[in-house]
């Protein structure tokens, strides 16, 4: 990922299912993804990707929901896996 993209992002939060907003970090997305069992590289490919996809295409508010994260992490695994995950 360049750093025009976390310069980008840089103002960009989350919010949790509490409710809580949190600032959208690239490393702690990456954490999650490699600690659901996704391998180190694989997952950090995933992150840089959702960060470039992000960077590109702004939310409106600044903010994401997290389970719009997840959905976002599914579907870049998916097409990595497209013969192995049952639709």
């Amino acid at each position: 990922m360049d750093k025009n993209s976390d310069i980008s992002l840089s103002d960009l939060s989350v919010e949790k299912k509490s409710g809580k907003r949190e600032k959208f970090s690239t490393e702690k997305l990456l954490t999650g993804i490699s600690r659901a069992g996704t391998p180190f590289l694989i997952a950090k490919d995933i992150s840089e990707s959702i960060a470039n996809k992000l960077a590109q295409n702004p939310p409106i508010d600044n903010f994401i929901y997290s389970n719009k994260l997840r959905e976002y992490i599914t579907e870049e695994l998916r097409q990595r896996n497209q013969n192995k995950i049952p639709m």
